[in-house]
């Protein structure tokens, strides 16, 4: 049995906003926010920039300028920037016996 049906403009319109409607509230349920210090072991710490900086006691231009150097190592979660607690000391350890 083969059913068709015709859809008029108005009704067009009227399920593509449905449908926008409902992939857009989809896409808020999967958004999520990184917590500021996730906790996993005390050493594998995700860190903002701004706690990386209060850790290692540096500047903001002196924390972006290792990222650049590639003294610390950094990953990026869309457009936030999080170090690892862990591997953070390390790299600063190996700074400071140069």
């Amino acid at each position: 049995m083969k059913i068709e049906f015709t859809l008029h403009p108005e009704s067009r319109k009227e399920i593509q906003d449905i449908i926008r409607e409902v992939i857009q509230e989809e896409i808020e349920k999967m958004t999520f926010q990184i917590p500021t210090s996730l906790e996993l072991k005390d050493n594998e710490a995700l860190l903002t920039r701004k706690e990386a900086m209060e850790l290692i006691k540096c500047s903001h231009s002196t924390l972006y300028r290792y990222q650049k150097e590639g003294v610390v190592p950094y990953f990026k979660i869309g457009k936030k920037v999080l170090f690892k607690k862990g591997a953070l000391l390390e790299s600063m350890q190996i700074l400071s016996n140069r």
